[in-house]
């Protein structure tokens, strides 16, 4: 198998992704494309949608990656959206006017922050996300989870992005160099979350709404589809994996 059946063990640090697991960044995504697109008298349709997805989804791999800079990636997704959508739009007024809007999205995923405010009686906790600072903050803030983080770690203000070992490095300093072995990370990203935590000596715990197969490396701790099951292995030392 390659998620643990025990309880979990005293964690020092649990570590949470923002997108997809803090907050619900598909609902976001939808509205600030919809209203980007809405200023030049389009419509989101579905085909529009899918197109930004795959484009943005190549771009952030590849930033990921370290194939392009954060600064590249801030313009180019929109230059090669637009592009290859056929609309004749300057690229860096349509990032502001998306970028602005995703900003706002505060949607969280259900039981987000009640499950929260029982993991910070005993653990401290900490944010590790791959993003924007413009985009991140304010979308943290708004949700009404910056009281409950003890750190906050996102990736273009320390230079490096999941999975990269500088990443978890960087993130183990800010909270103060405690042992890998008592971290765990909450992500749902098997490729920047799990495969690099794990890379770095931390646990993991995979967050899979979705249902999708678990690959068979590396090793987790834990597999959840929800907040909830999240507390009953955290909160309530369920043992059922």
């Amino acid at each position: 198998m390659n998620a643990a059946v025990h309880p979990a063990p005293a964690y020092r640090w649990l570590c949470f992704d923002a997108d997809g697991v803090l907050l619900d960044y598909d609902r976001a995504e939808h509205r600030a494309l919809a209203e980007a697109l809405g200023a030049l008298g389009r419509e989101p349709t579905p085909e529009l949608r899918a197109l930004y997805r795959e484009v943005n989804r190549e771009l952030w791999q590849a930033w990921e990656q370290g194939r392009i800079s954060v600064e590249h990636l801030k313009t180019l997704r929109f230059e090669r959206f637009l592009q290859r959508a056929g609309i004749s739009a300057p690229a860096a007024l349509f990032a502001d006017r998306y970028l602005e809007a995703l900003a706002r999205g505060y949607d969280l995923w259900p039981g987000c922050r009640e499950v929260l405010s029982l993991l910070r009686q005993r653990h401290r906790l900490a944010v590790v996300t791959n993003g924007l600072s413009r985009v991140q903050r304010p979308r943290l803030e708004g949700a009404g989870l910056l009281s409950l983080f003890d750190v906050v770690i996102i990736s273009e203000e320390i230079g490096a992005a999941k999975p990269a070992r500088a990443f978890f490095e960087i993130a183990r300093e800010q909270m103060g160099r405690p042992e890998p072995e008592t971290i765990l990370i909450v992500g749902d990203s098997w490729e920047a979350d799990i495969a690099g935590a794990v890379a770095s000596g931390w646990d993991a715990c995979w967050f899979n709404p979705d249902g999708r197969p678990t690959p068979p490396a590396p090793t987790v701790q834990r597999v959840v589809r929800s907040w909830a099951e999240l507390r009953q292995w955290l909160v309530d030392g369920d043992q059922i994996g």
